[in-house]
């Protein structure tokens, strides 16, 4: 009885063992008839003629050609489609970067591209997603999205519940609603708390810009540079402030504490020479010039700065309180300045394309032509 089970057995499995040989093998030349079948179309379809272009078709071709399509595409296009969305993600991310680090204020190019990697990426940003949410927030601010800030906001709020930065961004909300008291008032909440908090003592400068109040701003202003003396920005914001009250002896203060920290910056002796040549008299007329030709050293494609040469150099020419070799140099100045603007219009007049550039520039290089002719004429004895 025994021997009769062992070989039952041997004799089943050994069945078994060939049946599945002969699955395998019949699902093999099942593959390989649907391989001949798919070549066969296909060499069947390039001897075909073509149909006319514009006609429509729905014969055999059209089923044997979306058939074929199906077939072959159902192995490459998932790959494709990963590897696609993988390098948008990547490029969208790095765009986000790269205007985060430059400080870019294109508004409109960070909420296009920032709301499409919240909506679609956000698992994927990792611990970066807070940061752009911050982003996109002040872009959709600056661009009018409230619906997508509050968004932001309502995020930012849930991860930070406590956060002076997301309270900052609720007071910043409540400006570009014009709820300038209700700002105002969380911002002193957060000085409260923090009386080093820069970014909230800027906020309220900034309404009281925005309410027209440049008094008070400017006040506030000067309060925040005795604490925080090497704060460069608020240097600068506190003289274009000075140049709104037309206080220019105050503006040209506030450059020169600029150009000590930074002596290099072009933009800073640019400005300094255009406030002294704003005040006038022969002695800063005389600074001006200076400055602007330490401005033009330290960028030599400055044109405003040129401009500002050749202005103060014609206006010390014809001064009559200066000397007479202080006229006939101050006319070289001019007359080289004059000539380094005709040569770069010159450049620019080649360099258009269209007709109506060319046109605008030679108006323009005219008219610098016309007022050195009208000086070299009016200082010819």
């Amino acid at each position: 009885m025994q021997n009769c089970s062992f070989f039952f057995n041997f004799f089943f499995n050994v069945y078994l063992f060939l049946g599945q040989r002969e699955t395998e093998h019949e699902r093999g030349r099942a593959r390989e008839r649907g391989r001949h079948r798919i070549g066969n179309r296909l060499q069947a379809l390039s001897h075909q003629p073509r149909a006319r272009r514009g006609a429509r078709t729905h014969g055999p071709r059209d089923r044997d050609l979306a058939e074929v399509g199906r077939l072959t595409d159902c192995a490459t296009q998932a790959p494709r489609k990963i590897v696609l969305v993988t390098l948008l993600f990547a490029e969208m991310r790095d765009k986000m970067r790269k205007w985060r680090e430059e400080n870019s204020r294109n508004s409109e190019q960070i909420v296009e591209v920032g709301e499409e990697l919240i909506n679609e990426y956000a698992s994927k940003l990792g611990d970066d997603i807070w940061i752009i949410y911050e982003q996109v927030m002040i872009a959709a601010l600056d661009y009018g999205r409230d619906d997508l800030a509050l968004f932001c906001l309502q995020e930012l709020r849930r991860q930070f519940p406590g956060s002076h930065r997301v309270k900052r961004l609720t007071g910043m909300r409540f400006e570009a609603m014009e709820r300038y008291d209700d700002a105002i008032q969380l911002y002193d909440r957060i000085l409260q708390e923090d009386p080093t908090n820069t970014a909230a003592r800027k906020r309220k400068i900034a309404i009281r810009k925005a309410q027209g109040k440049n008094v008070e701003a400017i006040r506030e202003l000067n309060e925040y540079l005795e604490q925080f003396v090497g704060d460069q920005e608020a240097w600068h914001e506190l003289a274009e402030l000075y140049i709104n009250e037309h206080d220019y002896a105050k503006a040209a203060f506030c450059l020169e504490e600029l150009m000590m920290t930074n002596p290099h910056n072009h933009l800073y002796c640019q400005q300094y020479a255009e406030v002294k040549y704003t005040q006038g008299g022969l002695e800063n007329l005389e600074l001006s010039r200076k400055y602007f030709a330490q401005a033009l050293k330290l960028n030599n494609r400055n044109m405003r700065a040129l401009f500002g040469l050749y202005m103060s150099a014609s206006h010390i020419a014809s001064n009559p309180k200066a000397s007479a070799k202080t006229k006939k140099d101050n006319m070289k100045y001019a007359s080289w300045a004059a000539s380094q603007i005709n040569r770069a219009y010159q450049f620019e007049i080649g360099s258009c394309e269209t007709p109506s550039k060319q046109k605008k520039y030679s108006e323009k290089h005219s008219f610098i032509c016309g007022g050195e002719q009208r000086q070299d004429r009016r200082e010819r004895p």
